[in-house]
């Protein structure tokens, strides 16, 4: 519904990735069980985890494809490409993994993002982002190394 769409936007506004990850896993991942897709039909029985549940789901497609731009800004910390300023807003301060790999394409060149974290040491990124961009960077929570370069 739009209402689960609002309160999504409303998450990652308030910066808590954590829970828009685990409510998107809670509310959709059991959907993809039944047909591979977030479109299913609301209220099909299906097993997760050799449990049986109801999985539930709005069919309006444009809520649900949010789902996917939500997990991706949660995860990996790109939160806005603004191409009237040419500007690319990366978010590190909660971001809940360890670990990731994204490379995006844009109208002005390729967008990269690396994270690396083991426990022990500091927190670990780096990026790239096309000549023409500036960047806005909110870091990460404790010690941490960035490594940025422009050109793509």
């Amino acid at each position: 519904s739009y209402g689960y769409l609002i309160r999504l936007l409303l998450l990652l506004r308030w910066r808590e990735y954590g829970r828009v990850v685990d409510e998107c896993s809670a509310a959709f991942y059991p959907m993809t069980f039944i047909g591979g897709t977030f479109w299913e039909h609301k209220s099909k029985l299906c097993m997760v985890d050799n449990l049986p549940g109801y999985c539930t789901c709005s069919l309006i497609q444009g809520c649900t494809s949010m789902v996917g731009a939500a997990v991706l800004r949660a995860v990996m910390g790109l939160q806005k490409i603004d191409n009237e300023h040419m500007m690319v807003t990366l978010d590190f301060s909660s971001v809940p993994i360890h670990h990731g790999r994204l490379k995006m394409q844009t109208e002005y060149g390729p967008i990269l993002i690396e994270r690396e974290y083991e426990g022990d040491g500091p927190f670990v990124v780096r990026y790239s982002v096309p000549d023409a961009c500036k960047v806005e960077l909110i870091p990460p929570m404790g010690p941490f190394h960035i490594h940025a370069s422009y050109g793509g």
